[in-house]
């Protein structure tokens, strides 16, 4: 499947991938505002400021994350916003893990920082559980002040974060199996940054 490799890995292929699955999120993140979804619209749009922030430093459209990388930020936000209620609670846990990998692939992709496989999958971990805090401080204060209903109790908050837990180290999995071994993210990144080197 060398041509496949080879569709895939095209830079301008991968930025008009990327840059279709973050219209996505935009509509997404639209839809969730106009359902009474504040919260989760905010979320979305905090993962579309982090999926685009390597155009906006270089000023260049092209310099996109991995198609794969966006992907995976943006279907749990479509599943959570366009799907059935059941898949909302995995759909944020995929969500906040996916926006860890994004952020820890931006640092090894974009910058000079040289991450131990071992290291990048214990930050994804790590950064996912930090974002699953940071998630629900935010939806406790949403309940307090915008009369939402996000914490049912502190038994299913317990679980939650257990989940998200669990998803960032599937995540962390996620990038030293396939992006450190099998996807070229040098090849996408413009010599310009580095390369990832």
């Amino acid at each position: 499947m060398a041509g496949l490799d080879e569709l895939l890995g095209d830079p301008e292929r991968n930025a008009t991938l990327a840059w279709l699955l973050v219209a996505a999120a935009v509509f997404a993140m639209v839809e969730s505002a106009l359902s009474d979804e504040p919260v989760w619209a905010g979320f979305v749009g905090v993962a579309v400021v982090v999926l685009v922030l390597p155009s906006l430093v270089v000023r260049d459209p092209s310099v996109t994350l991995p198609w794969e990388v966006i992907a995976l930020a943006v279907l749990p936000a479509l599943a959570r916003t366009f799907g059935p209620e059941s898949l909302a609670n995995a759909a944020t846990h995929l969500g906040v893990a996916a926006l860890a990998l994004a952020l820890v692939v931006e640092l090894s992709a974009f910058t000079s920082a040289e991450l131990a496989p071992w290291f990048a999958v214990v930050l994804v971990a790590m950064t996912t559980m930090a974002a699953a805090g940071t998630w629900a401080v935010v939806q406790f204060h949403a309940d307090q002040w915008l009369g939402t209903n996000y914490i049912r109790s502190q038994d299913g908050l317990m679980w939650d974060l257990v989940a998200a837990t669990a998803s960032g180290v599937v995540a962390g999995g996620l990038f030293e199996l396939y992006f450190r071994r099998r996807a070229s993210i040098d090849a996408r990144a413009p010599d310009a940054l580095g390369g990832g080197e």
